[in-house]
């Protein structure tokens, strides 16, 4: 199946990262600091930040770095608490690699 058929997720900088890099277990810690950093550098080389972080402000991921934001920049976005809230697939795959 081509990238193009399978959405912007095929095209993500993150697509072989290990899922867990975007998620830290804390925000506040320099350990953790450094972690958001790495991930934040990948989101920067990402052709589709723009895609991601629209992803993430409909699901409103309270989680997670996304489209190069922590939470709590993202919940400082304007229109982070109008915007509806969509079920759709989860941004990170399960399982390492899995795309959908």
């Amino acid at each position: 199946m081509r990238a193009e058929a399978r959405g912007w997720r095929a095209r993500a900088a993150c697509r072989t990262e290990d899922p867990e890099l975007f998620f830290p277990i804390s925000y506040t810690n320099d350990a953790m600091q450094a972690q958001i950093g790495h991930a934040k550098t990948i989101c920067g080389r990402c052709p589709t930040t723009s895609e991601c972080l629209a992803a993430a402000f409909r699901r409103r991921e309270e989680h997670g770095i996304f489209g190069g934001l922590t939470p709590d920049e993202r919940r400082a976005l304007p229109g982070w608490m109008r915007a509806e809230p969509i079920d759709e697939k989860p941004l990170i795959p399960a399982a390492h690699g899995e795309l959908g």
